[in-house]
């Protein structure tokens, strides 16, 4: 039934178009044996390509953490290091009322979070860029298994 109907997959892009993340509450199919089927994370921006979690050394994670005031946010880290400067995001995902439809258009914001580790810095540890963001909520029919 549409009516019960939840957002599987979502777009966003920044009012610039230079950043643009694809977000999958639970992996699309085909389904692999070996592989997760927890949520997925495509982000393109002025840090590079890379698809989360499987993105790299040191961005292996995706992490959400679904009861905050703010609705649900969704974490990666978009340049890791430990003794230097580190870029993380956080997109605030607010819930979506479907109520019916195919696709509902929202706007969001997405915080990237530099830390500089252990370079001596004066001032603030941690600095915050926000991105403004429109978003697409859809429901999709996603594959449930590989191809043989």
């Amino acid at each position: 039934m549409l009516q019960d109907r939840t957002a599987n997959f979502y777009t966003f892009t920044d009012h610039h178009g230079t950043t643009q993340i694809n977000y999958y509450p639970h992996a699309p199919g085909p389904i692999i044996q070996g592989q997760g089927t927890g949520p997925r994370l495509q982000y393109e921006g002025p840090e590079g390509s890379f698809v989360y979690p499987q993105a790299g050394p040191g961005r292996e994670h995706i992490n959400v953490q679904q009861d905050s005031v703010l609705g649900p946010q969704v974490n990666v880290v978009l340049v890791p290091t430990i003794d230097a400067k580190a870029v993380s995001l956080t997109l605030l995902l607010p819930p979506i009322n479907m109520a019916g439809q195919e696709k509902v258009d929202f706007h969001t914001i997405a915080i990237k979070t530099t830390s500089y580790g252990m370079l001596p810095k004066e001032g603030a540890r941690l600095t915050y860029e926000v991105l403004h963001l429109r978003g697409k909520a859809q429901h999709i029919i996603l594959p449930l298994t590989a191809q043989q």
